[in-house]
């Protein structure tokens, strides 16, 4: 499961060393599922191929990086220009 974190707000890229946005991890964007669905964005398919993991909300797609936060939740950013800085969390539900 991913959701929006404060969906339609950017969030400032971190200034110091912590919490820096990286190209994920392939363990990573491998425990991603191909698809989503959420009321406020709609479908979502998730893309892995040579080491890039892209976001293609049908409308308009994105490459993802990814950030482990401080409460040990992953996080995956836009990054693309005009695209960027949409924050998805990665949680589990029914134990996926």
């Amino acid at each position: 499961m991913l959701s929006p974190k404060r969906f339609g707000t950017r969030q400032p890229r971190p200034k110091n060393g912590n919490g820096w946005w990286c190209l994920p991890q392939p363990a990573l964007a491998a425990g991603l599922a191909k698809r989503y669905f959420s009321k406020e964005l709609g479908d979502l398919a998730v893309q892995n191929q040579d080491g890039v993991t892209t976001f293609d909300f049908g409308e308009w797609k994105s490459t993802a990086a990814s950030r482990k936060n401080d409460d040990g939740t992953v996080s995956f950013i836009t990054i693309d220009p005009t695209d960027d800085g949409f924050e998805f969390v990665v949680g589990q539900r029914s134990g996926r």
